[in-house]
């Protein structure tokens, strides 16, 4: 399986848990094995007692991914880049800040712009919408609340809190209005997972809207709430498309993986900061408890393509209102916008210096350079 994979391109990382009594050598020699004797790539490190600096600083791990919660400075700091293992934390504080902002939260617009410009400083991040210790991206816009009644445990197991908004009504629904407004709420999530700085991670299925019909924690469901489903409707293959938009998105622009870390200032002095923050009004952006819209400009300057280029600059409007709102584009060095796309079809854009972005969606700019005035 592993060969198969590495012949088309694809690497094999596996999530290990280890418990409290496993000795911390023991613990180095099965991942080792299973690198060595398996050609896998990668680990997710599940355990709470096993000392991260061992791992960190194996030698036999060189080159090797390890995934862990945190990474304290005296892993990361010890051996350089090209010794040690390639270190990355899971992001949970980024699925639940980004969860929160798309469903209309207040008090999260401050820490929702830290979390997507956040591309990690000791390790790298790794973000994620839905991952499978809980709701698929589509059951977030689904369900309110768990349903694992199936899994015997009197639905006391899994996340109590999920951060989700079921859209109008719980489960599946039969109105166009509630399914709609699903279908943008999804790609939101996408457009932000695929626009945020580091390592995006999409969970097998939700790419075509796989439900685990509000079971959070289905390990032991082997039916339809367990299993992936990749669904072939117009609602799964608009998902499907949209996605594959977004990968693409990403992969012709360096800006939306950007290998520096970004400060927020021009120290290049291009005349606009590597990443800047707004709100409806150009350059004030509005961080109080109450603001549900962020403007983001994100400058390709700080996104070297190669020896002589910089990549295209980009800005993105994120209303999460249930209004409409008009957005200032913080136009700089008399540069133009291209509207490249918007979660919501109602999103107007006539050319000019403003856009009134559709209720609940995000809408998506390429940054032309202008020529300048004589």
């Amino acid at each position: 399986m592993v060969k198969a994979f590495h012949a088309a391109g694809i690497e094999v990382l596996m999530e290990m848990d280890f418990t409290p009594q496993v000795p911390d050598i023991l613990t180095l020699e099965v991942l080792r094995f299973w690198h060595e004797t398996y050609h896998i790539d990668g680990f997710r490190l599940m355990s709470g007692s096993f000392s991260p600096r061992l791992a960190a600083t194996d030698p036999y791990l060189r080159g090797v991914k390890l995934i862990r919660d945190h990474w304290s400075e005296d892993c990361t700091g010890t051996m350089q880049l090209r010794e040690r293992p390639v270190l990355a934390e899971s992001n949970d504080d980024y699925m639940e800040a980004v969860r929160r902002f798309l469903i209309g939260d207040e008090g999260v617009a401050k820490e929702f712009s830290e979390r997507i410009r956040d591309n990690g400083n000791l390790a790298a991040k790794v973000n994620y919408f839905a991952d499978h210790n809980g709701f698929t991206l589509a059951d977030v816009f689904s369900y309110d609340v768990r349903h694992n009644e199936a899994n015997n445990e009197k639905n006391l197991d899994g996340r109590e809190i999920n951060h989700s908004w079921n859209c109008g009504v719980e489960g599946p629904a039969a109105g166009r209005t509630v399914n709609r407004l699903r279908l943008k709420m999804i790609k939101n999530a996408l457009a932000v997972l695929f626009m945020s700085q580091g390592a995006p991670m999409l969970m097998a299925g939700d790419e075509c809207g796989s439900t685990h019909y509000g079971n959070n924690n289905p390990y032991c469901c082997d039916n339809a709430q367990g299993w992936v489903v990749w669904q072939n409707n117009a609602f799964a293959n608009e998902i499907r498309r949209f996605t594959k938009d977004m990968i693409a998105l990403r992969r012709a622009h360096r800006i939306f993986s950007n290998i520096i870390e970004l400060r927020g200032s021009d120290y290049i002095h291009s005349g606009c900061p590597d990443v800047s923050f707004h709100g409806t009004k150009a350059w004030y952006p509005d961080f109080g408890y109450f603001s549900r819209t962020l403007g983001m400009l994100l400058n390709g300057e700080y996104a070297i393509t190669d020896r002589v280029n910089r990549d295209t600059s980009f800005y993105v409007a994120f209303n999460m209102h249930w209004e409409e709102h008009e957005f200032d584009l913080p136009s700089v060095n008399h540069s133009t916008f291209r509207f490249v796309f918007a979660t919501d079809a109602k999103t107007v854009f006539d050319g000019g210096k403003t856009c009134c972005v559709a209720p609940r969606s995000i809408a998506v700019f390429a940054v032309e350079k202008g020529k300048g005035k004589g």
